[in-house]
């Protein structure tokens, strides 16, 4: 029963968490401007250690450049379309090749 109204409530501050973005976002479309999300960790999950920094420290305000000044990562708007979404998760998928024997070792 504990769990239950556990989750209900997280359910909760969930959706009104998401109608305060939605409403946030709509001013300041409204405004003529645009919000934008921050990923710096695309493309660099090689790296653990750095890709865990890169994403902490953008979950606390930071914006990474680097030795040329340039932005780390990507930058998308809040409000991504599908189709917009789809190339920003295309764009973090890293191939691992696999040497397996055909005779199966």
């Amino acid at each position: 029963m504990l769990n239950w109204m556990f989750n209900w409530r997280l359910s909760r501050e969930a959706k009104a968490h998401e109608k305060m973005r939605n409403t946030m976002l709509n001013v300041i479309s409204a405004n003529g401007m645009k919000a934008h999300k921050y990923f710096p960790g695309v493309g660099q999950h090689d790296n653990n250690e750095l890709y865990m920094a890169l994403d902490w420290l953008a979950g606390h305000g930071f914006i990474i450049t680097d030795k040329n000044g340039e932005i780390v990562g990507k930058v998308a708007t809040a409000n991504m379309d599908r189709c917009e979404l789809a190339v920003l998760r295309r764009s973090q998928i890293k191939l691992v090749e696999s040497h397996t024997h055909s005779d199966g070792n």
